[in-house]
């Protein structure tokens, strides 16, 4: 008879994010609120944003007009997830990634941004992002690249894949 309360013979839990070995996506767990800080300077593109991913079941924990905000709000919510457009007012994109990563170096940004020439891509990964967004997205490819940045999903971009 075995005792399935025993450590060793129980299966190991999957936390928010974390891939299991060979499959596609993360495991997320529903129950578990992903959290997310949509910093872009354009209401417009914030309340597409925030409606696409509120329907996707994420939660927009705020939104940021310009990277300065983008920072601050990091800092107060600590977000699983900040999406970044890169041009915005009083600090840019890279600026705010610098910062955020700065506080946080396991912050998962996704760029999301109409200007996506291979430089500014390669900057992005730099300063610590891990994922790119180009505008205009595709709807579902939104949730399922915030999905795939959260932690314990290997990226491999970034830092996460090793690449500095």
């Amino acid at each position: 008879m075995s005792d399935t309360s025993d450590p060793l013979l129980s299966p190991p839990k999957q936390k928010l994010g974390e891939a299991v070995k060979g499959a596609e996506a993360p495991i997320v767990d529903m129950d578990q609120q992903v959290r997310v800080l949509i910093c872009d300077d354009n209401a417009y593109m914030r309340d597409h944003l925030k409606t696409m991913l509120e329907a996707d079941g994420l939660v927009v924990a705020g939104e940021a007009v310009d990277g300065l905000e983008a920072v601050a709000m990091f800092d107060e919510l600590r977000p699983d997830v900040v999406i970044m457009d890169l041009v915005m007012p009083n600090l840019d994109g890279i600026g705010a990634i610098n910062q955020i990563i700065a506080i946080d170096e396991d912050a998962r940004i996704v760029v999301c941004s109409g200007m996506g020439s291979n430089e500014q891509v390669a900057e992005a990964i730099g300063a610590g992002a891990l994922d790119f967004l180009v505008k205009p997205f595709q709807v579902e490819r939104v949730a399922h690249v915030i999905r795939t940045v959260l932690p314990g999903v290997v990226s491999l971009q970034g830092r996460a894949g090793g690449i500095d």
